[in-house]
């Protein structure tokens, strides 16, 4: 089994990783660690799930460089990506929070929450 998750922290994909191979020992986990990394590997062929959390940093290389640059919604276009391409692989949203702001620096935007996130 072929396991891709797009985590940008990284203790908090060492823990996934850790309980996943806990439930699924034999299991292939590879991470993408920023939105760019998880746009390209999403598209290789093979996955059999995808362990996805919903905040991504927007810098390559991730969390580990100093700064922020979190898109709290770039999980969700990680989602519109796979529905547009049709790629098909069943998919879990990692995230501790159940709102996701959407501003941009140029409006108030606005909240999104888990249940839109499920209808998208």
């Amino acid at each position: 089994m072929r396991i891709l998750i797009i985590e940008d922290n990284d203790d908090k994909c060492k823990r996934v990783s850790t309980i996943t191979l806990e439930v699924l020992p034999s299991a292939t986990i590879v991470r993408a660690s920023d939105y760019f990394e998880a746009d390209q590997k999403i598209e290789e062929p093979g996955w059999d799930l995808l362990l996805l959390d919903m905040t991504l940093d927007l810098r390559r290389g991730g969390a580990g460089r100093p700064g922020t640059a979190q898109d709290y919604t770039g999980g969700l276009k990680i989602i519109g990506k796979m529905f547009y391409d049709e790629l098909m692989v069943p998919t879990l949203i990692i995230t501790g929070f159940d709102s996701f702001p959407t501003a941009r620096s140029n409006d108030k935007g606005s909240v999104l929450g888990l249940e839109a996130v499920e209808r998208e």
